[in-house]
């Protein structure tokens, strides 16, 4: 599905060679990591971000209390590379943080709200070795809108978000959101750099986008966070 085929999981055979070395010698794995859960960016994401290169890691979400949101770092961020303004692509930057050591502080160039800025992080340590969400009906499905969803405000549990109160999830997917893999029980969290949890809230973001414009939408899908690029049509669906 697309939601999961936009997130890589390829290993390259050196770094699969060295975890293969490190699980002999030690019996687990050490990696640094930022707090932060990163995916790939696809053209049409970099387009609803405001950038011409598909490149660097776009940022999914932010754990709490973390380094990474200490630094500055927040959801919808585009990381570009790491302080010598050189951009970097998604598996080199997934490379680079997984081969710093413990407690290092790596400068980060990021793309937010249209312009770049600098921030920094440390990098902590992760050791290698989700249950569907539960949802209860909180009210009658909304109206479709031209990014071709029906969303409900509902109650849910389980899930990786941050809130606590209700949240969107998907009723009925067609045309544009169909054809891109959205489907019914996703939730929706945001569009591009905007979190949402009402349907007032989101409806009020989705106005402002410029028809035709590319959207990147922030989707939960069985506890995996994802953006998705969609492009927003000239009318409303119905």
């Amino acid at each position: 599905m697309p939601c999961s085929s936009r997130i890589s999981f390829a290993v390259p055979i050196d770094s699969a060679m060295q975890i293969a070395d490190e699980l002999r010698r030690r019996g687990h794995i050490v990696r640094g990591q930022l707090g932060a859960h990163i995916q790939e960016v696809s053209v049409g994401l970099a387009r609803a971000f405001g950038r011409t290169r598909a490149d660097g890691a776009l940022v999914t979400r932010v754990v709490r209390t973390s380094d990474a949101e200490d630094g500055g770092l927040r959801v919808g961020n585009i990381i570009l590379g790491f302080g010598d303004g050189v951009p970097m692509s998604f598996a080199a930057i997934q490379q680079r943080v997984a081969a710093s050591a413990p407690g290092t502080r790596l400068m980060l160039d990021a793309w937010r709200d249209g312009g770049e800025l600098r921030l920094s992080a440390d990098v902590a340590a992760v050791r290698i070795g989700g249950a569907a969400p539960l949802r209860t009906p909180g009210g009658p499905p909304a109206h479709g809108d031209r990014l071709g969803l029906v969303l409900e405000e509902m109650r849910v549990s389980g899930t990786a978000t941050t809130g606590t109160g209700p949240e969107l999830v998907v009723r009925k997917a067609y045309g544009i959101a169909l054809r891109t893999g959205l489907a019914p029980g996703d939730l929706v969290l945001g569009i591009n750099q905007r979190m949402t949890s009402s349907l007032a809230e989101y409806r009020f973001i989705l106005s402002r986008v410029s028809r035709g414009a590319h959207v990147g939408l922030l989707v939960v899908r069985s506890g995996r966070l994802a953006y998705i690029a969609l492009e927003s049509a000239a009318n409303d669906g119905g």
